[in-house]
């Protein structure tokens, strides 16, 4: 090796020694760097849920009992027996009266406190309805004869709970209807021959027991109305309250039934130091009639799995390696399919088992009809998998589990920035997980590689020939190819 060359090797590598010197020692990032990244993807909008299940039996909701004074007359006879099947407003005994005023005065009495009790349920469903809740996280009360309703956390926790007492109330008022209906045709009834009454049951459903001692109550009436009944351990007795929404999966016909929670009792069965503690709930069922039964399902809406499949068709981020002009990059690039899946992004695969493509208008109607007939035919005792909503969020800003690093994303800015944004996280759902703070839907977020990612540098990405359009290379006539190619260089 002749002299010159050992001086020109010398050089070279004294060349590339202190440049590596001085990038190792760059405690103060003088010297700019630049991040490489190979995968990306965009922060998306997602339903999320924490649920517990356990398990259920289907039974009678209460047992109506009507009793009978015999202080008032006497008794003549009844118009029902057991097993008999009663409407509102059939007819359950008939007795003469002993006192014509009394009883009209007692039977006017009951009519005027059931009209004030029905005129002040009216009046809080009016006020209800009327009541526009903010599409803000609030926190507010409203008060009414029956107390304060409580209602907090986000609009959209605050219009469920405004729908569940709206439907409580419509129950409570037509319960007072029917109990005024039948006081009414008792009024007319003695007005009419003056001697005897014939009481009209107030409730629906079957007779379970007729008292022919007269020992009260002398009809019992079993409500066809369903509940759910189950029992809690003591970590789910802690993370339930009363009005959580439930779903109630019939075992025997696959059924889905929403409700609530309306009982929860906060004295175990039994309590036993060397036993474990369960709690019994209730839970109330919509209707047979306005029930909204679906199949088994992921607990996710057809809005939601709609955006999830619209977002398997991404943009390619802002990059400084790529050939097109910015407003041509977010108008007209799109990432392949292949690059999509690698990035983690929810999609229609059957293998990822997150989403399924919604069903049709025709199929999700005879479903709808199926199911109805099969709710139809529900009796006490069956067995249901149920599901309590502790926690839900609509239309969370939601990332992959492993797009998050310590609690960090790599967001890459339009600038052609890396940037290292603290977030906040809320639930955790599979392999999803909800950003409260510090994201928004639809910005990019870098991957993999978090070794060599630096916050504030400079980012590139590769060059997808494949989402150039090389058929139609018109569209690319406006481009100034020269600048961009420059700009390529340089930025290397």
């Amino acid at each position: 090796m002749s002299r010159r060359s050992k001086v020109i090797l010398t050089v070279v590598v004294l060349f590339i020694g202190i440049n590596s010197l001085l990038v190792y020692f760059d405690d103060e990032e003088r010297v700019p760097r630049l991040t490489y990244i190979q995968a990306w993807a965009e922060t998306f909008e997602q339903d999320m849920y924490e649920t517990i299940e356990t398990t259920s039996v289907l039974a009678t909701a209460e047992e109506k009992n009507i009793y009978f004074d015999q202080e008032k007359g006497n008794f003549q006879e009844f118009h029902v027996e057991e097993g008999t099947e009663v409407e509102t407003g059939d007819h359950l005994f008939t007795y003469q009266v002993d006192s014509y005023s009394e009883t009209m005065t007692d039977l006017e009495s009951k009519q005027q406190k059931l009209t004030g009790e029905i005129q002040a349920i009216e009046s809080a469903i009016a006020a209800i309805s009327a009541y526009r809740i903010p599409q803000t996280d609030m926190e507010t009360e409203f008060d009414n004869e029956d107390g304060t309703l409580e209602m907090t956390s986000r609009s959209v926790d605050a219009n469920y709970m405004k729908e569940q007492y709206l439907a409580e109330k419509e129950n409570e008022l037509a319960q007072k209807e029917a109990e005024l209906q039948s006081v009414q045709a008792q009024i007319s009834e003695l007005e009419t021959n003056g001697e005897t009454v014939t009481v009209e049951s107030p409730y629906q459903g079957e007779v379970t027991a007729v008292s022919d001692s007269l020992d009260n109550p002398v009809v019992t009436i079993w409500d066809k109305q369903l509940q759910a009944e189950g029992k809690l351990t003591e970590t789910e007795r802690m993370e339930v309250e009363q009005e959580m929404p439930v779903e109630v999966d019939i075992r025997e016909n696959d059924a889905v039934l929403k409700g609530t929670l309306s009982v929860i009792s906060d004295s175990p069965e039994n309590v036993n130091i060397h036993g474990s503690s369960l709690y019994p709930f209730e839970a109330s069922l919509e209707d047979e009639a306005g029930a909204s039964s679906e199949k088994k399902q992921p607990a996710q809406s057809e809005e939601a799995q709609q955006t999830e499949a619209s977002d398997i068709q991404i943009k390619t981020p802002p990059s400084e390696e790529t050939e097109q002009p910015d407003d041509s990059r977010e108008k007209e690039g799109t990432a392949p399919t292949e690059e999509t899946e690698g990035s983690g992004q929810p999609s229609e695969s059957p293998d990822t088992g997150e989403t399924e493509p919604p069903s049709s208008d025709n199929e999700s109607g005879e479903q709808g009809e199926a199911e109805e007939s099969n709710m139809e035919n529900l009796l006490p005792g069956y067995h249901a998998d149920l599901t309590i909503t502790t926690n839900e969020s609509q239309g969370a800003t939601t990332v992959m589990e492993e797009q998050l690093f310590d609690k960090r994303l790599w967001k890459m800015t339009s600038e052609g920035l890396l940037v290292k944004q603290p977030v906040e996280t809320g639930i955790q759902m599979d392999n999803l997980v909800e950003l409260t703070e510090g994201a928004t839907p639809g910005e990019w977020i870098a991957e993999s590689d978090k070794d060599q990612f630096r916050d504030g540098a400079v980012f590139m990405t590769p060059l997808k020939l494949g989402d150039i359009e090389w058929q139609d290379l018109r569209k690319y006539g406006n481009v100034n190819w020269k600048r961009y190619m420059l700009i390529g260089l340089l930025s290397r």
